[in-house]
């Protein structure tokens, strides 16, 4: 219908979808007051949002009306969004912030967790009332923080930081600061984005961590030092008394001697071996880039005897580089070869040596042809001083595996034995690939 057909018809006889609706009740309002409406509403028949301007005057209405559907849909995407952050945001474990790249952090933004997190209103801190790095972290740590964020605009762009908070009760608070540098299209202007969570607990934990290792170190230097003199004295007076009164001593007394002397240096091989385990965290070397090859080189010279004693076959696949600690790593291999050595049957030992990747780590594995678990003992055997077998049957303090697994998780791995289908067993733990190696 073009506008000379709709010159004098009625309004309501010609858009008759009209009547009853917000339109309707917005051209009477006009009419009725004689002051100019504005709104927006939906018209089915078109599928579409209209803006419009309706004008009053003696004689009828002036409307001039507007589609924005575009607008409109693009309007309600936009609050969708918003919605979802919201929930989003709501969800995060953590205060989500925007703050300048000025000294005091000025937030520009906050979301509701920092109520719970810091006590103080968002507002407070978006209005600029309470400021976060000048009220809120504890002084002491303020200029530490500081510097790690200046380093990150500097640098990687990205920094994850502990520190102090006090709340608004006066309450103190660990918090780590995940955040990253954003910035405007000149690079002139810079803001920082993140998440703050509370670690309160967590620190806590850590606290009460290293206050145990600190006991346990303080154990392995008594045992280190106190407790293997009383041993030595015991295994030298022992072979003393075997040297010079062996032919004054009838079977029993030479069997008791052997006994004593064979406890003593059981002891002191248990000692040895707590020490190693207590010193796993304290004395390690920091984590560095290994080629596992030459480790396991090194872990065979060093038992060459045993293997060529057992007429053992160690056969090793390629294996690659990883994060770690030299001396540590050849300890793992040198117990897990020793074991399967040991514990060979009457077969000789054969021993294979694979490496796969996993993710940003390498998971090696050691398989041998051996007496095997049954998957009950799977996890008790990596306990301190879980045997199972007795002395008489196995030479063995039962540290070994428990030190593996502490070194394993010193390095941020996992360790774990299956038994294989066709007998014997197999040693899987995984490390940390190098930084360069990572996927």
């Amino acid at each position: 219908m073009d506008e000379n057909e709709l010159l004098g018809t009625n309004i309501w006889e010609t858009f008759s979808e009209k009547q009853g609706t917000e339109f309707e009740e917005r051209y009477r309002e006009a009419l009725s007051t004689q002051e100019s409406v504005s709104f927006e509403a939906y018209y089915p028949p078109h599928d579409s949002w209209y803006e419009e301007h309706v004008h009053p005057s003696e004689t009828g209405l002036s409307v001039y009306f507007q589609d924005i559907t575009e607008r409109t849909e693009a309007r309600r995407k936009l609050h969708e969004r918003e919605q979802q952050l919201s929930a989003l945001m709501d969800n995060v474990p953590g205060m989500v912030y925007r703050c300048r790249n000025e000294r005091g952090w000025p937030m520009e933004f906050v979301s509701d967790a920092c109520r719970s997190l810091s006590g103080y209103d968002p507002s407070a801190l978006e209005e600029g009332t309470i400021v976060w790095g000048e009220d809120v972290v504890v002084e002491a740590d303020r200029e530490s923080v500081w510097d790690h964020v200046q380093t990150a605009v500097d640098g990687p762009g990205t920094f994850s930081e502990t520190y102090r908070i006090e709340t608004a009760e006066g309450e103190r608070r660990w918090v780590r600061d995940h955040g990253r540098i954003v910035a405007d299209e000149s690079e002139r202007e810079r803001w920082i984005e993140g998440i703050i969570s509370d670690v309160t607990e967590r620190k806590r934990l850590e606290t009460e961590l290293e206050a145990s290792n600190e006991r346990l170190e303080q154990f392995a230097y008594a045992a280190s030092h106190d407790l293997q003199e009383p041993l030595r004295m015991v295994a030298r007076y022992g072979q003393l008394l075997e040297d010079r009164y062996a032919d004054r001593l009838d079977e029993d007394g030479k069997a008791f001697l052997e006994f004593a002397v064979d406890g003593a240096e059981r002891m002191k091989e248990m000692i040895d071996g707590l020490l190693e385990y207590s010193r796993v965290e304290t004395a390690g070397e920091p984590l560095e880039p290994v080629d596992l090859e030459d480790v396991v080189a090194e872990t065979m010279a060093d038992i060459q005897l045993k293997v060529d004693e057992s007429d053992a076959e160690i056969t090793v696949d390629e294996l690659p580089a990883v994060s770690g600690d030299v001396s540590q790593l050849r300890q793992v291999f040198q117990n897990l070869f020793e074991n399967a050595i040991e514990y060979s049957g009457e077969e000789p030992p054969r021993v294979h040596v694979t490496a796969d990747r996993t993710g940003s780590n390498w998971t090696i594995s050691v398989r041998d042809e051996g007496i095997g678990l049954d998957e009950a003992s799977h996890d008790r055997i990596f306990e301190v001083f879980n045997r199972l077998h007795s002395g008489d049957e196995y030479d063995g303090t039962g540290i070994g595996l428990a030190l593996c697994k502490r070194i394993v998780e010193r390095h941020g791995g996992d360790i774990w034995v299956e038994s294989n289908s066709d007998g014997g067993s197999t040693f899987s733990f995984t490390l940390p690939a190098v930084r360069s190696d990572a996927q």
